[in-house]
């Protein structure tokens, strides 16, 4: 699993963030919009959101980012 080889490659533990609605049909269900002018719905809560809220929490700290997806 990539985070898995990114953890083990960089020799410190790593963390996931993942919104608690958890997949894109939820975010549709939830708030009853998918796509439009202003960007995927899905974008915004499954993506930014958690980075944004994880930044805000550690906003003292260097930070570092590394991207992956998984069909989950």
């Amino acid at each position: 699993m990539f985070v898995h080889e990114c953890a083990e490659y960089l020799k410190m533990p790593l963390l996931t963030l993942q919104s608690k609605y958890k997949n894109v049909e939820n975010v549709a269900r939830q708030f009853r919009y998918i796509n439009g002018v202003a960007g995927a719905k899905c974008t915004e809560i499954l993506k930014r959101r958690p980075r944004k809220e994880w930044e805000h929490q550690n906003s003292d700290k260097v930070l570092c980012y590394i991207w992956g997806y998984d069909l989950n």
